[in-house]
């Protein structure tokens, strides 16, 4: 296959470098890929996905799939994806010591970003907002 290459450099915000790690010689070499985690983030949601495990922050308050309960406050859940790929089981109860490693790496990753802008609106289409 041929990828198209990388800009050399984009000089981005000083304070705020660019994160992130080359797969390319696994795509073009067939290189073994680095270990690391992925990290996500939204207005709504941030997630750290380390091996089998998936920690999702829920920063905004959602009923759970097929549950009209309100959940009031932001809600942390941890899902082992490895036997559970659609996330249906929260273990985080059982796991607090990984719920809070994964959290800290999480908070540190947030803090390194720059900030999610407050005023833009949500697509109304996803969440029934207006904007």
């Amino acid at each position: 296959m041929n990828f198209p290459q990388p800009e050399p450099h984009f000089p981005g915000d000083p304070n705020y470098p660019l994160d992130g790690t080359s797969l390319l010689g696994w795509l073009q070499r067939g290189e073994t890929a680095p270990e690391r985690s992925l990290l996500w983030r939204t207005r709504r949601q941030a997630a750290i996905r380390p091996g089998p495990w998936k920690l999702l922050l829920e920063r905004v308050a959602t009923p759970y799939w097929g549950d009209e309960t309100a959940v009031t406050e932001s809600r942390i859940r941890l899902f082992h994806v490895a036997t559970d790929g659609r996330e249906w089981a929260d273990v985080s109860a059982q796991n607090q010591n990984i719920v809070a490693q994964l959290s800290g790496e999480l908070e540190k990753f947030d803090a390194s970003m720059l900030p999610c802008p407050e005023n833009t609106p949500v697509s109304p289409r996803v969440y029934g907002e207006a904007d």
